[in-house]
């Protein structure tokens, strides 16, 4: 039977990832400020080509020991995280003559391609010295000093992103403090939880824990690909210039909310394996999940789209409003993504891994074909819309996958919700027409959260309002009368 203080720990750990959103979202802001200001659109783009391609062996990792390890319901032998970690370093060392090769090819006319790509690839090779990190600070529910972590590398990429910025180093600049941030977050990974890798790896009895985690680790290797898919789809399609404009949009709505998704949904995989015997509590670990992803990330998502004009304007400089577009539907369907993601974190526990390869394979084959067929009339924002289109009937099949009482009920936890961030959206985007950049910036702002209040209380004071009052007493300390 399962820990019955994992639920709580669970709450307060989805509470860890919200304050820790909010910590870093003027971080964000100001990372995303310093590469508009002092980078161009070409050199995001030839970045994002870049990263895309040296990190490829990284989504082949480990053959996906590390996702069975975090979906069993012991923790795995220190000898097996070892041999673990030894299969992935042979295979990131390996790869890298290729991806040398690859990146020098993507990146025609950088004469210090080969140094850039190497630099860029450090991370991935110190990544499995962090590989027992990765898998018990997710089974142990240890994300507290992961937040911490977090926190001091963004602000040590904003430091080295304006100092190089500054000196004009382009995407060497961009390389560097990606790089540099990364490895050192790496080597605190593997001070926290050392691994002393095998020089030899001898698969022996894993070769079945291989075979469980091999499907869903094909998952995340598509996954990876429809991640990057700005990259190597839009560089045919739009060039670096391109490319650049639409990874600025992607980046910002990422650094808006979607980080916190992504938090709540490394604290609810392994919860989700934990308790994936009880579906009552499974739904209500879900419920929670979906409801504070969609408040929590969708208003902020909604303000930038509703105020995207006098954002970029006033903040990111007139440079970048060809991305005005593309950055409102990154909005949306970023909002859309972070309902889907404790969805499908559920889901690629509670049914086969094969279920979940299918389809995040269908998925990105019906974007990509949108997105081909939607070039052409819709130009830049072709991607952005093939996205959007994929992603919001997924939610209705992951959500139909999951066991009938783990269902996370669609009026309170999506649709209120969803109507609470229309309203923002709309009062945000009039008032964006109506006055100057920055007064529409403070007016704005100050009449979304406005609007979402009052949709909220007048359309969920009998669903919304009882299940956040849940939420706070489920937070409150055991022994507190709370």
């Amino acid at each position: 039977m399962a820990d019955p203080g994992i639920e709580r720990r669970a709450a307060r750990m989805t509470a860890v990832a919200s304050v820790r959103q909010v910590l870093a979202l003027p971080l964000g802001l100001v990372s995303a400020i310093t590469i508009a200001r002092l980078y161009a659109p070409a050199d995001l783009g030839r970045f994002g080509i870049l990263a895309f391609v040296v990190s490829i062996p990284a989504l082949v990792g480990d053959f996906g020991l590390s996702q069975a390890f975090v979906r069993q319901k012991d923790d795995p032998a220190t000898a097996e995280l070892a041999l673990a970690s030894s299969l992935q370093a042979w295979i990131v060392v390996l790869a890298f003559p290729v991806i040398a090769l690859a990146a020098g090819a993507e990146v025609r006319g950088a004469t210090d391609w080969l140094a850039l790509a190497a630099l860029l690839y450090l991370p991935t090779l110190l990544g499995p010295a962090a590989l027992r990190a990765n898998v018990l600070v997710q089974r142990r529910l240890d994300f507290a000093r992961l937040a911490v972590l977090d926190l001091a590398q963004q602000i040590g990429y904003i430091a080295i992103l304006a100092t190089l910025g500054f000196l004009k180093a382009g995407v060497a600049g961009l390389v560097a403090a990606t790089a540099l941030t990364q490895a050192a977050r790496q080597v605190v990974l593997a001070w926290w939880y050392p691994v002393r890798p095998r020089a030899v790896p001898r698969l022996g009895r894993l070769r079945e824990v291989i075979r469980s985690g091999l499907p869903l680790h094909l998952t995340g290797i598509v996954s990876g690909f429809h991640a990057g898919m700005v990259n190597w789809l839009g560089t045919p399609l739009f060039g670096p210039v391109g490319v650049g404009y639409l990874r600025w949009s992607l980046d910002m709505t990422s650094r808006v909310g979607i980080g916190l998704a992504h938090a709540i949904g490394q604290v609810v995989f392994p919860t989700v394996a934990l308790i994936q015997d009880d579906a009552v509590r499974l739904g209500r670990v879900l419920s929670r999940a979906v409801r504070y992803n969609a408040l929590l990330i969708g208003f902020p998502l909604a303000l930038l789209a509703g105020l995207a004009t006098p954002v970029i304007t006033a903040i990111f400089g007139g440079r970048w409003l060809p991305a005005t577009l593309a950055l409102q539907i990154f909005a949306l369907h970023m909002t859309a993504g972070a309902v889907l993601i404790p969805l499908d974190a559920a889901v690629r526990v509670v049914r086969p891994a094969l279920w979940s390869l299918a389809i995040i394979v269908v998925y990105l084959a019906v974007e990509v074909a949108l997105a081909l067929a939607l070039a052409g009339p819709l130009g830049l924002v072709a991607i952005p819309v093939a996205h959007l289109a994929a992603t919001v009937p997924l939610i209705a099949v992951l959500r139909g996958l999951l066991p009938a009482p783990a269902r996370p009920a669609w009026l309170a936890n999506v649709l209120l919700p969803v109507l609470a961030l229309a309203a923002t959206f709309a009062v945000s985007r009039w008032v964006a027409g109506v006055l100057p950049p920055w007064p529409a910036l403070f007016a704005g702002c100050a009449a979304g959260a406005v609007a979402a209040a009052a949709a909220v209380f007048l359309l969920g004071r009998r669903s919304i309002w009882p299940e956040l009052v849940r939420d706070l007493r489920h937070l409150a300390p055991a022994g507190s009368g709370a």
